[in-house]
């Protein structure tokens, strides 16, 4: 929480509403960097580095997306819900690519297939 106060109180000044929300998203971050380091010792399983970066990087996707699409569209109630699809849509592409998703889309897939030929036979 102080690194989130902290944080917000310097870049509120300077960027305004949009230096806060930087200001909680470093907050947060760091929240999840020293619960997870703290986690460590109590989890019963490891995430691999890769995983880590693939988050980060489709973390930094989505919202650098979401923010360009809040720049060129106004008013703010109209980029809202293209915000949202574009940067879910930045996610699920950095995900599908680094193949972090595989398993999970061939058992979806699976699940799909089997229910279509249920239908139809």
């Amino acid at each position: 929480m102080i690194i989130k106060t902290a944080a917000t109180f310097y870049l509120y000044p300077l960027f305004g509403y949009n230096g806060a929300a930087v200001g909680s998203l470093i907050g947060f971050v760091a929240y999840f960097a020293i619960s997870a380091s703290r986690a460590r010792s109590t989890l019963l399983f490891s995430v691999r580095l890769k995983t880590w970066i693939t988050a980060a990087v489709g973390g930094l996707l989505c919202g650098g997306g979401a923010y360009l699409v809040g720049m060129l569209i106004r008013p703010a109630v109209l980029a809202l819900p293209v915000q949202i699809i574009v940067g879910a849509g930045l996610y699920g592409m950095t995900l599908q690519l680094s193949g972090e998703v595989r398993d999970e889309l061939q058992v979806v897939a699976a699940f799909i297939k089997r229910r279509i030929a249920k239908k139809g036979g």
